[in-house]
């Protein structure tokens, strides 16, 4: 779970760093604009889907609602 929660945190991390100009050289227009920087968004998102479809695949629905419900407990519902 945190393996996936860190890599969808980097990527958005990395998606707010092109649009506040952190690279001087790339833009998220200029990545998008290239073929390669086109594929590599896309498949980055793909994984992602990829990981929660697996996770939905392998966690059974009991043990998903068991740990929703119990991080919603943790947290409260004024956070969420």
């Amino acid at each position: 779970f945190e393996s996936i929660h860190k890599y969808i945190s980097d990527w958005l991390a990395y998606l707010e760093e092109l649009k506040e100009g952190t690279f001087v050289q790339h833009t998220t227009e200029g990545v998008l604009l290239d073929v390669e920087g086109k594929q590599l968004m896309a498949e980055a998102l793909y994984l992602y889907g990829c990981m929660l479809l697996l996770l939905d695949l392998r966690v059974p629905g009991l043990a998903r609602e068991r740990m929703l419900i119990s991080y919603y407990r943790y947290k409260g519902a004024a956070t969420i």
